[in-house]
């Protein structure tokens, strides 16, 4: 039946097999405030919906444990799934953590006006390497004086399967090693190419099979210099000046 009571209800254990409805709307600002509280834990076998903000209040104790701290677990395989929702969309965290020694990765995910939900980055468990599905885009407009320095810097390489554009200087900074320096290579003719973008002069150096070639690609003379004086200039007929004299030894 009903139980109904104007005052504190005490006992030690309640049971019941219908709703628990409490109507006093007290909100709840510690862990012993509220309409409803407890000394010890809540367990909640179905979904739960709050009207409010949850507040999670820890202690740090110094050490690396989630004692205190939100923890979502589940058994399926696929990982528990924090999401975040507002009227015109949601965002999504799908993570599992390391458990009996399984490497779990953490996904974040992305959902669009229609619904659907895209993996937009993976954080592998092994060794830390994050992938995005999309573009990155970088607004830091801190610029680069060395290796360390600028709005993305790695202590590793960089690989670039495309295009990359540069809109300033770029700077090589080598050592003692040879394997400082510029290095294109290519299986079709790689060529590096130095373009003048206001009257479309360019120079080309390119290598193929048998042989390696400087020049301009486009219909403009080549003009060689020593101590910034040309040296030899030649023109778009193939006819060369020399600036200086001309020794042959044999």
């Amino acid at each position: 039946g009903t139980i109904a009571s104007d005052g504190a209800l005490s006992g030690t254990t309640i049971t019941g097999s219908g709703v628990l409805s409490i109507d006093d709307d007290t909100d709840s600002s510690s862990t012993t405030t509220g309409s409803i509280h407890t000394d010890g834990g809540l367990g909640v076998a179905k979904k739960s919906f709050f009207g409010g903000a949850i507040d999670v209040t820890h202690t740090d104790d110094g050490s690396t444990n989630l004692n205190n701290m939100a923890s979502f677990k589940t058994t399926d395989s696929n990982g528990p799934r924090l999401r975040l929702r507002a009227v015109d969309g949601e965002i999504n965290f799908l993570t599992t953590w390391a458990t009996s020694g399984v490497d779990m990765d953490m996904s974040f995910s992305t959902t669009n006006a229609a619904g659907a939900s895209t993996e937009a980055m993976r954080i592998d468990a092994t060794n830390s390497n994050a992938t995005f599905a999309g573009d990155i885009s970088i607004d830091g407009t801190t610029d680069s004086s060395s290796t360390t320095t600028g709005s993305i810097h790695t202590d590793g390489g960089l690989g670039v399967a495309k295009e990359t554009w540069l809109g300033d200087l770029l700077t090589i900074e080598g050592g003692a090693t040879s394997g400082n320096g510029i290095h294109v290579k290519g299986t079709s003719s790689p060529r590096v190419r130095i373009e003048e973008t206001a009257n479309t002069v360019y120079m080309d150096m390119v290598v193929d099979t048998t042989s390696g070639y400087i020049g301009t690609g486009s219909n403009d003379g080549l003009v060689i210099r020593t101590n910034n004086v040309a040296a030899i200039t030649i023109d778009t007929s193939q006819n060369g000046t020399y600036a200086g004299v001309i020794s042959v030894d044999d």
